[in-house]
């Protein structure tokens, strides 16, 4: 069976003032939703939350994490190491949990903060509609028994003045299947 790969690569960035700079790079928005296949919340949630995402590919691009709580989740016994890292850096304790940028989902909608479904078309719009100063190329070669890649990122200046980052910057590369 053929897949179809999908590279993606995201810079969450922490603490920049980037008000008055200017950028001509095109971006998408990150959305990444803690999840889990035996929850009640979830499920509830994860519909309109997918639906919302799947409407918008121009703008923003999405990865799900599947936790093991609040019960099992098959999805989470492949890939445990890095789900368990990502709840750890943002400090999550339950799910649905959503994040868009590196912040967590506004509670705008009577839920919680990082409730899915408090993500609405504005949000995301305002979201894409962020200026980036720099732009990301990517380039990448598979092996022949397609069991491993190198991926080469070039990251480049575009805003109107020098970009001078005034906290840490953090380049997460991820592969994304479909």
């Amino acid at each position: 069976m053929k897949k179809t790969t999908i590279w993606t690569a995201m810079c969450l960035i922490a603490t920049l003032g980037w008000s008055s700079l200017h950028a001509q790079a095109t971006r998408l928005a990150l959305a990444e939703e803690f999840t889990n296949a035996s929850c009640g919340p979830c499920a509830s949630q994860n519909p309109a939350f997918n639906t919302l995402l799947q409407q918008n590919p121009t703008k923003i691009i999405d990865i799900k994490y599947q936790w093991d709580f609040p019960g099992f989740d098959p999805m989470n016994q492949q890939n445990p190491g890095e789900v368990d890292n990502r709840i750890a850096y943002y400090g999550f304790s339950g799910v649905p949990t959503g994040v868009v940028d590196g912040t967590p989902i506004a509670n705008d909608c009577n839920g919680y903060l990082g409730a899915p479904a408090c993500l609405s078309q504005s949000e995301i719009d305002a979201a894409a509609n962020v200026s980036t100063p720099i732009a990301l190329a990517m380039t990448h070669s598979l092996s022949s028994d397609l069991t491993s890649a190198t991926v080469n990122v070039t990251v480049t200046n575009v805003g109107s003045s020098t970009f001078t980052p005034n906290g840490n910057l953090y380049l997460r590369l991820a592969l994304v299947e479909s």
